[in-house]
């Protein structure tokens, strides 16, 4: 895979269901008069019904439509619940049944909300009409789009906006393709607004929608599209042999529309954004403010920037000179390869989160694409390992790595690395099935031993550890295949732990027969890397 993070093209969203979009990057962000915002939620004098609003509360507000951004839609206040209030166009009906249809969109984000504000924070600070609530707009919008958030509707109708609606509020349509796939756009256009409220607007597109792609697992809202998603995306990459651009530059994000050459990659950006998300989760896990707390942590910081997740992601360790991931781009490579290796555990592996089901397809492009675009990777299989070749016009942000898609499977241990009580047996295992033996090496004197060779010893049985071991393990095969090795360490009652050496490249010139050339920035087990000369 081929990877162009550190290039990121200045090329802005979508959010699809078969053609249909999230309406927020396709909107202009930057309307709302914010020194004019704050001086109104300061001074508590805004022109608004506020708390006052009831059942059957009448109002018209500017939406966008087929023929442009700011029709104007007559609207009734058709229900009121805890955190939202709930507004129809007039003479439509909502789902069939407008009056039950509220009361399932009122119960069900009035569930979710309290785990929006937890993982992501508060809409409290766009509050314009003071009500506490955050205002359902559900209508018959413009057909392209599924939803959408914009800062614009928090200005006050003026001169200066003939066009504001003064109020906070996600927009939704009223006719979805499926009804639950509705709640999901409200759940996404949500994480928009209350984006908006903590940033100020201080966001990177693609961040934000990777935000809100990851906000309906991360706020228990089912989401029925995502695996239709996935799938596309899969496809995608059989045919094309290269993944989605997905990191764009500030608020742009590529035009994928029905007039554009990369229509394709409609709905498969938005897998792209979920897939990335999650792994954003999944590798922080453990970590203060990490796991599904990484997004309001990010947010924290007053900004969804590019470099607010670098700087959050670095102060947790998780990328750094001193670590094995050193920058936001071998972070990304990583990711990259994630989607190919998909590891239990590591850089490689989401770490057992819901990936839908996603897996990267069998590759049978035989040359890299003439470009990459951000965050996207390119990869394709080579027969022969004679012929295997690193493009001498590349980026110099590109590495490349080879990976064996036939290769064994690694050793795991029953016992995870760390203190042990002595006695403690260890049990190893693999889970390749045919003729294949389990062969390790092991020190207790404080070294690392030498990798397993078809000389060493094999597994037969439990290991006891009595002291200070250290246990190196692989699997080979009887056709001459082998895994990489696994290093596990450990340590009996108190005596200090020894570190953990599952790190490092092994050496050799015999490539893999099966080549699938892997964008990556660091040396790390697994895979072997070509760095550009």
């Amino acid at each position: 895979m081929g990877n162009a993070t550190a290039d990121l093209q200045d090329q802005s969203a979508i959010e699809t269901d078969e053609g249909a979009t999230c309406g927020y990057s396709q909107h202009d962000q930057s309307l709302v008069d914010m020194e004019d915002l704050r001086d109104r939620m300061a001074a508590n004098d805004l022109e608004t019904q506020g708390a006052g609003y009831k059942v059957g509360d009448k109002k018209g507000i500017y939406g966008s439509s087929e023929k442009d951004d700011h029709t104007l839609y007559n609207m009734t206040c058709q229900g009121i619940g805890t955190s939202c209030t709930v507004w129809v166009q007039d003479g439509k009906t909502f789902d069939g049944d407008t009056e039950e249809s509220v009361k399932n969109l009122i119960r069900i984000f009035d569930a979710m909300y309290p785990k929006m504000v937890e993982n992501y924070g508060s809409g409290e600070k766009i509050d314009v009409d003071k009500d506490g609530k955050i205002a359902l707009m559900v209508y018959e919008m413009d057909p392209s789009f599924l939803g959408y958030f914009w800062d614009r509707d928090l200005n006050t109708r003026s001169q200066n906006d003939p066009y504001g609606n003064g109020m906070d509020m996600p927009n939704l349509n009223i006719v979805p393709r499926d009804i639950n796939n509705l709640y999901n756009t409200m759940t996404h256009e949500c994480q928009h607004l209350v984006n908006f409220a903590v940033t100020g607007g201080n966001s990177d597109s693609w961040l934000n929608e990777t935000f809100s792609q990851c906000a309906s697992p991360v706020c228990g809202i089912e989401n029925l599209a995502r695996d239709t998603y996935t799938n596309k995306l899969t496809t995608a990459i059989g045919e094309r042999g290269c993944t989605i651009p997905f990191i764009f530059d500030k608020t742009y994000v590529a035009n994928f529309d029905k007039k554009s050459d990369y229509e394709w990659m409609n709905s498969t950006v938005y897998a792209s954004w979920f897939l990335f998300g999650t792994y954003l989760s999944a590798q922080t896990q453990g970590v203060d403010g990490g796991g599904n707390s990484i997004y309001k942590t990010v947010l924290d910081t007053h900004a969804c920037t590019m470099d607010s997740l670098i700087s959050v992601l670095t102060n947790m360790g998780v990328i750094g000179p001193d670590t094995d991931t050193t920058d936001m781009p071998a972070f990304v490579n990583n990711f990259n390869l994630a989607l190919k290796l998909q590891d239990e555990e590591g850089a490689y592996g989401f770490n057992g989160m819901d990936i839908t089901g996603f897996q990267y397809p069998e590759v049978t492009a035989t040359a890299l694409p003439a470009q990459l675009w951000g965050g996207g990777a390119a990869s394709f299989s080579n027969s022969s390992p004679d012929t295997a070749f690193i493009p001498t016009n590349a980026a110099e942000s590109m590495l490349f790595a080879s990976v064996d898609p036939e290769a064994l499977d690694r050793v795991t241990a029953d016992v995870p690395d760390g203190e042990v009580s002595a006695g403690t047996t260890i049990s190893l295992t693999c889970t390749n099935t045919g003729d294949v033996t389990i062969r390790y090496t092991m020190a207790s004197d404080g070294t690392t031993p030498a990798d397993p060779t078809e000389d060493s010893a094999a597994y037969q049985k439990p290991i006891a550890i009595n002291s200070s071991t250290v246990i190196v393990a692989r699997v080979f095969g009887a056709d001459g295949r082998q895994s990489k090795a696994n290093t596990f360490t450990y340590t009996v009652a108190t005596q200090q732990r020894s570190t953990n050496t599952k790190t490092g490249v092994e050496g050799g010139t015999h490539l893999p027969l099966a080549v699938i050339l892997i964008l990556m920035a660091t040396a790390t087990a697994g895979v072997l890397v070509w760095k550009k000369r």
